[in-house]
């Protein structure tokens, strides 16, 4: 398998008794960056770790729950540094979510977590968002960069809309010198004679054409030189409904039935 770059970012810090959220979507590499970090741990002699692995295999709940509860109530029995989780939830209980949710928020160490259980996530002081094959680092809970993101995708936002529109005036300048400068070649359709040049003052009749080719020039190359600003990409959540529920169109108002209606 071809190696690819999961994300680029310039310097990350884990302090002592941080609890770290990794989300991102689905295949933006969270669990390959687990596995990255737990070979990085392993070569270290002064850092001890457990690493709790998502349980892939098809099993039916309650053998995949003991599995994991199994798995995790050894990794707390080895009173690592460092706890690596990898969807934790994925086959718990409500009654074992919150046995694990209480060993969380008392475990000593540090806590690196790929979930997309937003309880797990609350307890976390720290979130890493992979996404655009960047790491971003925010302060807080879940719901805290929930609100952090909001606030850095409008930023972003308006940031795309302010270049996109600078861009738009400069391909219409682009646009507007090729034509003067097809104009000044053509003579506004007559061929000019140096006296007619003269009299109207474009002596430097080819010179001005050339000026104006390359100030097209020169626009084109600080598009190509710009630092794009990609549009924020945002995604609808996923809305479930009941298989028996009856679906109305989106134009239907009102519906009745057996109704008496009158007019007094």
């Amino acid at each position: 398998m071809q190696d690819r770059t999961l994300f680029t970012h310039d310097k990350l810090v884990i302090s002592q008794n941080k609890i770290i959220g990794i989300v991102g979507r689905n295949g933006v590499g969270k669990t390959t960056f687990l596995n990255n970090i737990a070979s990085i741990i392993k070569k270290k002699d002064n850092e001890s770790y457990s690493y709790v692995q998502q349980l892939l295999e098809n099993t039916n709940p309650i053998s995949g729950g003991e599995k994991v509860k199994t798995a995790l109530l050894r990794a707390f029995d080895t009173r690592s540094d460092i706890l690596l989780l990898d969807e934790p939830s994925a086959n718990l209980d409500e009654k074992h979510c919150k046995w694990l949710i209480q060993k969380l928020y008392k475990f000593e160490g540090i806590i690196l977590m790929v979930s997309h259980d937003i309880a797990f996530l609350n307890l976390a002081n720290e979130i890493w968002l992979i996404n655009n094959n960047k790491l971003k680092v925010y302060t807080g809970n879940y719901e805290s960069y929930i609100k952090l993101r909001k606030k850095d995708e409008e930023k972003r936002d308006q940031i795309y809309k302010n270049q996109q529109r600078q861009i738009k005036h400069l391909k219409n300048e682009i646009i507007k010198r090729k034509q003067r400068a097809y104009r000044l070649k053509k003579g506004n359709g007559k061929r000019m004679t140096n006296s007619e040049k003269k009299a109207s003052g474009r002596t430097s009749h080819d010179g001005m054409e050339r000026k104006m080719q390359a100030g097209a020039k020169a626009i084109e190359k600080r598009i190509v030189r710009m630092d794009l600003v990609h549009k924020v990409v945002t995604h609808k959540p996923i809305k479930f409904i009941e298989i028996h529920k009856e679906l109305y169109l989106r134009k239907t108002i009102l519906k009745m039935k057996e109704t008496v209606k009158s007019f007094v």
